[in-house]
C-alpha cells in the first residue's frame, strides 16, 4: 500500500490543484496526513509559526508591556502622593506640638 492509496478526491469546496495548476492536492482519506506520515513513514512534519501568529503575539506582548508600565507609573504616583500626605501630616503634628509647647511656656 502506498501513501497515495490513503488519499481521496477533493470535495466540492476543496481545490484539486494549486493556484498555478502545477501541483495536485491529495487529501487524506483515513487519518490526518501528518499522523500517517509520522506513523507509517517516520516522517515528522512540524508546524511553522505563521507571520500572522508572530505579529499577533508581538502585539499582545506590546500591549502587556504598556499596561505594566502604566500600572507602575500609577503606583509610583500613588506612592508619591502618599509620601506628600505623610510629610504634611508630620509637619502639621510638629507645628501643633510646637504651638502647644509655646502656649505652655507663655502660661508659666
Amino acid at each position: 500500500m502506498t501513501t497515495w492509496d490513503y488519499s481521496r478526491p477533493a470535495k466540492p469546496n476543496e481545490s484539486e490543484r494549486s493556484t498555478d495548476g502545477r501541483n495536485k492536492f491529495f487529501y487524506c482519506n483515513l487519518t490526518s496526513a501528518r499522523y500517517h506520515l509520522s506513523h507509517s513513514h517516520q516522517i515528522k512534519v512540524t508546524d511553522t509559526e505563521t507571520k500572522a501568529k508572530r505579529l499577533r503575539e508581538n502585539r499582545l506582548q506590546n500591549i502587556w508591556a504598556m499596561a505594566e508600565e502604566k500600572n507602575l507609573a500609577g503606583a509610583r504616583e500613588q506612592e508619591a502622593k502618599g509620601c506628600e500626605t505623610q510629610n504634611s501630616a508630620r509637619l502639621w503634628l510638629a507645628q501643633s506640638v510646637t504651638a502647644a509647647s509655646s502656649e505652655r511656656l507663655h502660661r508659666l
